[in-house]
């Protein structure tokens, strides 16, 4: 690592933490506590989306590729022109 990590770049944990009656421990945008039944039912798996933000919704695929494709071939036909104005230039 170029920075290592230090004992108070964790300080915001530990405070939240609340010591080991975890006293005043708040939920927040950053902050969330779930179950063991959860981690349990997730087979461990610790990686949990945040719940308290919501997911971009970058529309449906199959819409998004037909987009593409149409602004593909728009620019197949813009440097077909570019190329013929081109040509025509150079011969005069």
């Amino acid at each position: 690592m170029t920075k290592p990590i230090r004992i108070e770049h964790l300080k915001p944990c530990v405070d939240w933490w609340g010591g080991a009656k975890r006293k005043g421990r708040v939920e927040s945008n950053v902050t969330w506590k779930v179950t063991a039944d959860e981690v349990k039912a997730r087979g461990y798996n610790l990686d949990f989306k945040n719940p308290h933000i919501v997911a971009d919704d970058h529309g449906d695929p199959e819409e998004l590729l037909a987009k593409l494709n149409e602004a593909e071939s728009q620019a197949v036909t813009l440097r077909d022109q570019l190329k013929s104005i081109l040509a025509e230039a150079l011969l005069r």
